[in-house]
């Protein structure tokens, strides 16, 4: 239906165009201006917000590179010169500005030459892009430990300790960009410390001085086996007497970390800088973390040292090593194994001796592991990198890796040295971090889809249930569209499962019968199984306020579960009863519990730990995300969930514990009947057509006059304009989210301040936001989530006028 706030035919005047880039310049949430001569002829309100300045400041002559970074500033400068003397330059340009406030902001410029009153002017778009450099920032910072630990593991995986600890003091110099870097090792006696440095870069100590453990930080930092940062030596009110010596070499600022393996500290990592707080948080983090590795090499180089020295004692020392070594000779038959070796395999080193460690290599590795014994038989006491999958006695396969050695022409060994560790986990980390970015972006894709794909539904949910009021009860185009009407329904289930998970929306809740949707959920799961489901309800079950989508979804998916869990038929039992406060394991007050208990083959109790993990699974085709799903909706419901299996001869039982309401009264959905008709003036801020145009057709049928806005702005300002004209809107229903332009979160705060008894309703095709789930706390009196039906719209609009009238 039209209205006055419709918009017009395409086709504008001039002052129609000109109206409209005015209100485009004023509603852009960019920053645009006009500079002339190197000043602000002309600024939006966006700017003014983003830098504080005001009109008037403008107005005095304002200059562009007054808030123009430092830094950024010579650069500007040549680019402003250069597009005055015709060079082409880039129309894109990133720079750092300042606020009148001192706060600085990253922002991304697009300029273009323009007349302006007469003269040559530059038209700047400035866009504040913070945020996202940040995320950026964050995401580099990531990717950036995870290659510097990947990286300094291969540098350190040495048996010669003079090795390791030259290399980690390369590559740490390297990586965290300090001109002074250095490793401190406790003496056998303990009595002192032993200082390797970089051995390019002069110090106040060279390397190989030894120091007594007294007089010097790195003590403090092993007796307490904590990190010690001193942003600034000498205004450190903690002195020691190396300080002298390190203050008149010019250092400033260091940071020293325990290196700890097992219970031995084995000395510090130092790192030091010439400028006060010179050492980035990020730059300390990242040495932690490559503390811990390189203790770990160093503990395994002083093992390797002690073979040299004492086979007795080496042979002692390797039994406790966290690393797996092997001797074999020349083709792969193993002569010599420790003992660490029976994580790796599952076998003894008893019963390992004598086989051949080509057997237990699995065959796609085969060839490569092949490639690297030729190599190392052509070039001995030459280490080499290996990495190999090999089979557990469990049947699993073990990542591992290490270092290769022929030292078949040493007689004390006289054979290949292989040193490993088992590195299945730490892999199975770094997939599990991939699987969840990946997930991540399927939380940003799967809203945008919904947003989208639920405006789509709440066009088409509305015209079937208006069309259907056109029609007879007996009319066969009524089936058909009670059909379309039940597959529309089911697609919004889908959207809203897909973002249950992929972006752990909050519950949107309502208080409810738990009984009445375990019966939905089981009439669908076992409709044509040859499953039977009995349900055991010993008394009325109390309410319970629940996101009714979401928890439907956790019975369906445990109620699929119990199906497949019996192929050949069986009876899944349902039991919900009403739970006192004694003995409950989450939370006090009323609970209400749902157990479901199948026939089935049960779960090995060596996978009950890993149920509720993401990816798990033991079903060939599953995704192992149907058990998260399930529990991560629990959880958010304040619940908990746990399970109870007797094995392979007991079957499977669930038990959900939920927080129940017994004096609640269950809110139903309207279903049928005649929907909740009303009277008054309605505004609907929604930027998709298609909505505007049913959503009209749907309040008109309802008995109200309707008004439509594309944005928050339009929405002030009809609100506005109405209330001055004496015809004030009743009701206001906004969208959530406007790409571009301000939303319903911003715009009812602002409504609520131009009248404190504005009526808003909240509606948004984003259903896991949570704004929708709290949105009397951002100002609404009501929410109706996409797609909703005319019943739905009826009764969400008589509530909240009722409401305001009762206030009133």
């Amino acid at each position: 239906m039209a209205s006055e706030e419709q918009s017009a035919p395409f086709a504008m005047s001039n002052d129609e165009s000109i109206e409209l880039c005015q209100q485009l310049v004023a509603a852009s949430p960019d920053a645009i201006v006009v500079l002339q001569d190197g000043r602000y002829a002309f600024v939006n309100a966006a700017f003014r917000r983003t830098f504080q300045y005001t009109q008037q400041d403008v107005a005095q002559g304002l200059s562009f590179f007054e808030l123009v970074d430092e830094g950024d500033q010579e650069a500007v400068r040549r680019r402003y010169e250069d597009r005055l003397a015709g060079v082409e330059v880039p129309q894109t340009f990133l720079l750092h500005m300042i606020a009148k406030d001192g706060s600085r902001t990253y922002c991304e410029t697009s300029a273009a030459m323009i007349q302006y009153r007469g003269r040559p002017a530059d038209l700047v778009i400035i866009r504040d892009i913070t945020e996202r450099q940040r995320t950026e920032e964050d995401l580099v910072a990531k990717r950036r430990v995870l290659d510097a630990l990947a990286g300094f593991s291969k540098r350190v995986l040495e048996p010669d300790l003079d090795s390791v600890l030259q290399n980690a003091l390369d590559y740490i110099r390297g990586s965290v960009g300090a001109p002074r870097v250095s490793i401190a090792l406790r003496g056998e006696q303990g009595d002192g410390l032993r200082l390797i440095r970089v051995p390019d870069v002069e110090g106040p100590l060279p390397t190989g001085t030894f120091v007594p453990a007294e007089g010097v930080p790195h003590s403090e930092v092993i007796r307490t086996r904590k990190p010690m940062y001193r942003p600034d030596i000498e205004a450190d009110e903690r002195r020691w007497e190396l300080d002298r010596k390190l203050l008149a070499a010019g250092v400033r600022c260091a940071y020293m970390v325990p290196l700890v393996v097992e219970d031995l500290c084995l000395g510090t990592l130092n790192c030091a800088t010439h400028q006060v707080d010179g050492i980035a948080a990020s730059d300390r983090q990242l040495l932690d973390l490559l503390a811990s590795r390189l203790a770990l090499a160093i503990r395994n180089a002083q093992l390797f040292d002690a073979i040299r020295g004492n086979e007795a004692h080496v042979r002692a020392l390797l039994e406790n090593s966290e690393d797996v070594i092997f001797v074999t000779d020349r083709e792969g038959t193993v002569r010599w194994v420790s003992a660490s070796a029976e994580r790796l395999r599952g076998q003894s080193a008893e019963e390992l001796i004598g086989t051949n460690a080509f057997d237990s290599v699995h065959p796609d590795d085969l060839a490569g592991l092949g490639d690297l014994l030729a190599e190392l038989l052509a070039h001995p006491r030459t280490p080499m990198r290996m990495e190999c999958r090999v089979r557990h006695q469990d049947g699993s396969w073990r990542v591992q890796e290490g270092t290769m050695n022929n030292l078949l022409d040493d007689p004390r060994v006289a054979g290949i040295v292989v040193n490993s560790r088992d590195v299945t986990e730490r892999r199975a980390l770094q997939q599990d971090v991939q699987r969840r970015e990946k997930l991540e972006s399927l939380g940003l894709l799967a809203g945008g889809l919904a947003h989208d794909f639920n405006n789509l539904l709440t066009a088409i949910y509305g015209s079937i249930g208006l069309a259907k009021r056109s029609l007879a009860a007996d009319s066969v185009a009524l089936l058909r569209l009670d059909v379309a009407e039940n597959a529309s329904q089911k697609a919004a289930g889908i959207t809203r499962q897909l973002l249950a998970f992929a972006r752990g929306g909050e519950p949107i809740k309502r208080t409810a019968a738990i009984e009445e949707l375990a019966r939905e959920a089981a009439s669908l799961v076992f409709h044509g199984s040859n499953v039977r489901c009995e349900f055991d309800v010993p008394a009325p079950p109390w309410p319970a306020p629940v996101d009714v989508g979401q928890m439907s979804q956790v019975f369906h998916n445990l109620l699929i579960n119990a199906d497949q869990a019996m192929p050949d038929g069986g009876i899944v039992r349902v039991r919900i009863e009403n739970v006192s406060s004694a003995g409950q394991e989450v939370g006090g007050g009323a609970r209400i519990r749902i157990t479901i208990q199948d026939e089935g083959a049960g779960i090995d109790e060596a996978d009950l730990p890993l149920i509720f993990d993401p990816y798990f699974t033991t079903k060939p085709s599953g995704s192992g995300l149907g058990l998260p799903t399930a529990h991560a909706i629990i959880k958010r419901h304040d619940g908990a969930i746990h399970l109870q299996s007797s094995g392979s001869a007991g079957g499977t039982c669930f038990v959900i514990d939920l927080p129940a309401e017994p004096e609640g009264v269950v809110v139903d959905e309207p279903k049928g009947g005649e929907p909740c008709r009303g009277h008054g003036r309605i505004l609907v801020m929604d930027d998709d057509q298609m909505v505007q145009n049913v959503v009209g057709l749907m309040l008109a049928e309802l008995g109200y006059e309707v008004a439509f806005v594309a944005d928050g702005q339009q929405a002030l300002d009809a609100y506005r304009r109405r209330s001055d004209e004496g015809r004030p809107f009743d009701a206001v229903i906004l969208d959530l989210t406007v790409p571009g332009s301000m939303g319903g979160k911003i715009a009812v705060k602002r409504l609520l301040a131009l009248d404190p008894e504005c009526v808003a309703i909240v509606s948004s095709g984003y259903s896991d936001d949570p704004v929708m789930a709290r949105y009397r706390e951002h100002g609404f009196v009501g929410v109706v989530h996409k797609p909703y039906t005319l019943h739905e719209l009826g009764r969400t609009l008589r509530d909240a006028l009722r409401s305001q009238d009762d206030e009133g």
